[in-house]
């Protein structure tokens, strides 16, 4: 008898020599690049839940005679899809679902909706900014957490991409 069976047992399924194609696929490992960026991207999306609390709240306060009025429905739309298509997408990745793919890319145009929404508010504060050197270093300050957010989500696509590989390889 093969050495996989327990003899005693008259009930013990047989081995398969093919094996279980589909244990295979589930048990398959995401990869690691995947998996780290899933993780990060999760953690921001619970800290997103936060911000979405207090733009919506902060939506509340701005009288619409302020400059920043036009923007806060924005902020408030971009935050709620990054914390919402965010937290579903990187917890269904994690889970090895293939449908997870299409909440991380709805997070993505969030995230850069979010992205354009920071740099929309940061122009119309820094323009009111009277002294020329701050407001250069308002501009300064503005496209350098623009390019910091920018390459983070760069390196979240390029997870996704290989995600969208590992799914395509797995079926």
């Amino acid at each position: 008898m093969d050495d996989h069976i327990d003899a005693s047992n008259p009930f013990a399924a047989s081995v398969s020599p093919v094996g279980n194609h589909f244990e295979d696929r589930q048990s398959s490992a995401l990869p690691g690049y995947v998996k780290a960026w899933a993780i990060v991207a999760l953690v921001f999306s619970s800290l997103r839940v936060i911000m979405t609390a207090l733009s919506a709240f902060g939506a509340l306060v701005v009288k619409p005679d302020n400059p920043l009025y036009p923007t806060v429905a924005f902020e408030v739309a971009s935050n709620a899809g990054f914390a919402i298509f965010g937290l579903i997408g990187n917890i269904l990745l994690l889970m090895k679902k293939p449908i997870s793919l299409i909440f991380c890319k709805l997070m993505v145009v969030m995230v850069v909706l979010n992205i354009g929404v920071g740099i929309w508010q940061g122009l119309i504060l820094v323009s009111q900014i009277v002294d020329p050197a701050q407001q250069m270093g308002g501009y300064g300050g503005l496209a350098f957490t623009a390019l910091i957010r920018a390459v983070l989500i760069g390196f979240y696509i390029a997870a996704i991409v290989k995600a969208h590989a590992y799914f395509a390889e797995r079926d």
